[in-house]
């Protein structure tokens, strides 16, 4: 199951105000990230395990501090008492973050240095990196410059992974199939990580 960060209000809904645009793009992230702790919290990943849900196309950087505030919550970290103790964790087995790591996935495109800072917060695993392709915050025509100058520094291991191979298994991908493909478009690891990689 996929959602997109087009979801909530328009442009138009905001009005023709000062700040319109800014405040948009602002809220953009909250708009992608609603249906994750609706989701998790609402015990959907509990009920259907098997269940993969991808966030497409708004970045990641947002992900690590609701994870960690849905987990305190379901540790018993909050205020909301008069919901009583199980408030957060009703229906839940798990800590949300565990839900989190075996069911989400983010198509984070336009991947930013947040992002590859954080990887490890959000999870290796668990981040795909776009391309945002064709629109014109998108990498092209300068991907590869951006690949190298973002995941230049990221393990070779965890560059493949993100860069490609979890979404090879998250939709089961024939790499076999793939590899003529991977040939001609690249990009290679010497474009990444330098000659000696």
């Amino acid at each position: 199951m996929h959602t997109h960060s087009g979801v909530g209000p328009d442009e138009s809904d905001y009005g023709f105000t000062p700040g319109l645009f800014a405040i948009y793009a602002t809220e953009a992230y909250w708009w992608a990230a609603r249906p994750l702790w609706c989701l998790v919290l609402g015990g959907v990943f509990e009920r259907h395990p098997a269940l993969k849900y991808v966030l497409a196309e708004n970045g990641a950087w947002w992900a690590p501090d609701i994870i960690e505030r849905m987990d305190r919550k379901w540790e018993g970290d909050h205020a909301t008492r008069k919901f009583g103790p199980s408030a957060f964790r009703s229906g839940l087995t798990m800590k949300p973050g565990d839900y989190v790591n075996r069911n989400v996935f983010f198509a984070a495109s336009v991947m930013g240095q947040a992002e590859i800072d954080r990887r490890y917060e959000i999870g290796v695993d668990n981040i795909m990196w776009g391309s945002d392709y064709p629109h014109p915050e998108g990498t092209w025509p300068h991907t590869r410059e951006w690949l190298a100058e973002r995941f230049g520094g990221v393990p070779r291991d965890e560059t493949r992974r993100i860069l490609g191979l979890t979404a090879a298994q998250l939709y089961r991908f024939d790499l076999k199939a793939l590899e003529p493909h991977v040939e001609r478009a690249g990009p290679t690891a010497a474009e990444i990580h330098g000659a000696g990689a």
